[in-house]
């Protein structure tokens, strides 16, 4: 060995000690500082979705853009852009959070600008920039986001046209770029990560059948009076519906439903099979129908199945026609066996389940997927005798005019004149000849008339009112209305009372414009909400007229809709929306634009009328570029 490499190991042998005391942590490599486009549903950088079917324009999703891993910035720019022939920009949020980048810091916010215009030297057309800088200009190290970009689809996927895709692209050169500086002007490095959206479309699975009860309530006792036990109003039916039926599944029976209600309340008369099934059997059908008892107390069972019988030729379901839509597989018919003396009142379900799991079976005799199954349910009101009095209003049929004791009907529009009846009797006889007092309170609990009439033969009194309308504050009609009937049998008074709402026919909720703004030529699309507390149905004209700036009608569109629950439902709103779509001419006036809608029972011209008050929303009208 040399002497200089011996002194040098002894110089390292002499350090080495030192070294040992004081050891020297290892490099630590900082972490890149990146900008990215986050899926805050996913908390990656992809955005997909599926598409059953055509369609997909409409569907909405948030952006969030992250800055990551930073050390020094006070400073940052986004500028985001997008496929503009498949997307928008709708909404910008940037209201700050704890996990914002400059949580708790005082900003400077440059706007959000979105441009749909080409920008040039990268892949897409449409362009958001935003910007923000702490104030004082102070230095923020860490993670966060820096806004939520809400993107609408507007475009559909079909079955020819399956795939849209499209990346949002963090620019990093041209004009609007993103960047990010320190406290004193800057730049700090980093890497971008960009989004990536598609949208695919799938075909659309096949429906599933289910089996539903009809009507979903049978409700005995009604109009009260005696007893109906042992009568024919205690006899009624409910049919079994199959609904949703594809031609596709290649249905061929109904191996086992099975329907169950309390055996203390009903009793079961007879079942036989509906025509649904039949009428896709050229071979005619198996029907099986077998009573059983069964749990839980008071629970009996009926088993029903149904199979097309096959070709008898071959064995086989061969043939070209299969069902579809929907129809009654099953009708059952029951008795009621109970009833008490009201205020009793009694109720059970009808309801329906497969007896091992599965309802259908195909031509395979494999089973076919169901939706679940919708029951019925079954209610009785105790008899009444005696003295009684029944108000209703005559304008309506039942269930939706009151009958019954303290009951509701449906609703009435402003200035309708209301037909009232009650019907007096003693132990459901009428009560001939006998005054009956009408009161009549608005919705402010005040009594505005009384009226008296006389019982007819049949034991019915007869009044009418109109709803006033003043001159002020007409809203004060809006709202609950009672009336109350008496009459005095033999020196006892007995009473009832009718409960109706009054409000507009329909009510315009609102109008949309579905864009904020229009370019001439193009097709204008605004969407009207609707509502109604109608328990019948009914039909109504939506209209809707556009004004451009100078007050001038550029369009007219119309549509027919159906409102209404279609079942006594007191005191909800039905809902409904239509989309209408008006052209834009090229002769209108740019500026703001008026869209007003309006509901009636059909043109003025057809005497028709307004059901509700008008509505109106702006939106800009724009020229061509």
């Amino acid at each position: 060995m040399n002497k200089k490499a011996l002194s040098t190991l002894l110089c390292m042998l002499m350090v080495l000690p030192i070294a040992m005391a004081f050891p020297i942590n290892p490099a630590v490599a900082q972490a890149t500082t990146t900008m990215e486009v986050v899926n805050p549903l996913t908390g990656d950088n992809t955005f997909y979705f599926i598409q059953y079917g055509d369609g997909g324009a409409g569907r909405q999703f948030v952006v969030e853009v992250w800055i990551k891993n930073a050390v020094t910035v006070a400073l940052f720019q986004v500028a985001l852009g997008f496929d503009n022939t498949m997307l928008k920009v709708v909404a910008f949020d940037r209201t700050k959070d704890a996990k914002h980048f400059f949580a708790g810091k005082t900003t400077i916010d440059a706007p959000a600008v979105v441009d749909e215009e080409v920008i040039g030297g990268w892949n897409t057309d449409g362009l958001i920039v935003y910007g923000s800088s702490t104030f004082p200009m102070e230095n923020v190290a860490g993670s966060g986001w820096t806004a939520k970009i809400t993107f609408e689809i507007t475009k559909d996927v079909t079955k020819y046209s399956p795939l849209l895709e499209s990346y949002l692209t963090l620019v990093k050169q041209d004009t609007f770029v993103c960047k990010l500086e320190d406290k004193d002007g800057a730049p700090q490095p980093f890497e971008t990560v960009d989004g990536h959206f598609k949208l695919e479309w799938r075909e659309p699975p096949i429906p599933k059948p289910w089996l539903e009860v009809v009507p979903a309530e049978v409700k005995l006792g009604y109009p009260m009076g005696p007893s109906i036990i042992g009568t024919p109003k205690a006899i009624f039916t409910v049919d079994i519906w199959i609904r949703n039926v594809d031609e596709r599944r290649k249905l061929v029976g109904i191996q086992s439903m099975v329907l169950h209600w309390n055996t203390s309340l009903l009793r079961l008369l007879d079942s036989w099979e509906g025509p649904f099934l039949k009428s896709f059997a050229p071979y005619g059908t198996l029907w099986i129908n077998v009573t059983d008892p069964a749990p839980p107390p008071n629970a009996e069972s009926l088993t029903i199945g149904i199979i097309m019988w096959p070709n008898p030729a071959t064995g086989e379901w061969d043939w070209e026609e299969w069902p579809k839509g929907e129809g009654v597989v099953a009708t059952v018919q029951f008795e009621a066996i109970l009833q008490e003396e009201f205020p009793w009142t009694a109720e059970c379900p009808i309801d329906i389940e497969p007896l091992f799991g599965e309802y259908f079976i195909d031509k395979n005799l494999e089973w076919i997927p169901y939706e679940p199954e919708k029951d019925g349910k079954y209610i009785i009101i105790g008899w009444i005798l005696g003295r009684m009095i029944d108000v209703f209003v005559c304008n309506y049929p039942e269930p939706y005019n009151g009958r019954g004791l303290n009951e509701t009907s449906d609703m009435f529009r402003p200035q309708k004149t209301i037909y009232l009846c009650a019907e007096v009797t003693y132990n459901a006889d009428p009560v001939q000849f006998k005054l009956v007092t009408f009161e009549i309170i608005n919705p402010q609990g005040e009594t505005i008339a009384v009226r008296v009439a006389y019982t007819n033969e049949t034991g019915f009194a007869r009044t009418e009112f109109g709803l006033p309308w003043p001159c002020e504050d007409y809203e004060t009609i809006f709202g609950e209305w009672t009336i109350v009937a008496s009459v005095d049998i033999m020196c006892t008074v007995v009473k009832d009372w009718l409960k109706f709402k009054v409000h507009w026919e329909v009510e315009i909720v609102s109008v949309k414009p579905k864009e904020t703004s229009y370019m001439k030529c193009d097709t204008a699309e605004f969407e009207v909400t609707f509502r109604t507390y109608r328990e019948q149905t009914g039909s109504a004209l939506i209209a809707i007229t556009v004004y451009d700036d100078l007050g001038v009608p550029i369009g007219h569109a119309k549509q027919w809709v159906n409102y209404g629950h279609g079942k006594h439902v007191y005191c909800q709103f039905w809902s409904g929306t239509v989309t209408l779509t008006v052209h834009i001419p090229k002769w209108a006036f740019v500026g703001v634009g008026k869209v007003y809608a309006n509901v009636l029972s059909t043109y003025p011209s057809l005497c028709g009328d307004a059901l509700g008050p008008e509505a109106s929303a702006t939106f800009s009208i724009v020229k061509r570029s």
